[in-house]
């Protein structure tokens, strides 16, 4: 009711590291309910995903530079282009 996207996620691990990820969305629409299929990623396509939902947020969030200073702070996220927007100001 609240219209928050979400997801019914399945993952396989080969021991600390993942190998696959089925995404079904269940809200907020379920197109086609509990027939419809998962779609199959590989975890750079959900990463680029994740990363692509929280750029499209910042705009909106509330905690702006707590995001900021989390992803300064974080060598990997630091170093992924989806998030230069947020981190570098372009002159």
């Amino acid at each position: 009711m609240a219209g928050i996207p979400a997801y019914i996620i399945w993952y396989q691990l080969v021991g600390e590291m993942m190998i696959h990820i089925h995404v079904k969305k269940i809200a907020p629409d379920y197109k086609d309910g509990f027939a419809s299929e998962p779609v199959f990623l590989d975890p750079d396509e959900w990463l680029q995903f994740l990363e692509y939902q929280q750029v499209k947020h910042y705009p909106d969030c509330p905690n702006k530079e707590l995001f900021k200073k989390k992803l300064n702070e974080d060598m990997r996220a630091n170093r992924r282009k989806a998030f230069a927007s947020i981190l570098y100001k372009w002159s």
